[in-house]
């Protein structure tokens, strides 16, 4: 089953980024990368360590974030 066609995955990831733009909005000096980086690093930290200083690691570059989440939860794109 691809994950565009798992309801749970989807509702998650929807989730995430609302989570992510709520906090941006709240705290001006965060970044949208940042954000899904910190929330997504709650659940699987080891995981997320991982994606450190990578090509995908979000947290400096908000251009990250769907190769972030492909890595972690093989997310489909927005």
């Amino acid at each position: 089953m691809a994950a565009a066609d798992d309801p749970f995955l989807v509702a998650k990831l929807i989730g995430i980024r609302n989570e992510a733009r709520a906090r941006v909005k709240k705290f001006p000096g965060l970044r949208y990368g940042q954000c899904v980086f910190n929330a997504v690093y709650f659940e699987f930290p080891v995981l997320v360590s991982s994606a450190i200083g990578t090509d995908i690691d979000p947290f400096h570059h908000d251009s990250n974030v769907e190769a972030f989440l492909e890595y972690v939860y093989g997310a489909p794109e927005k």
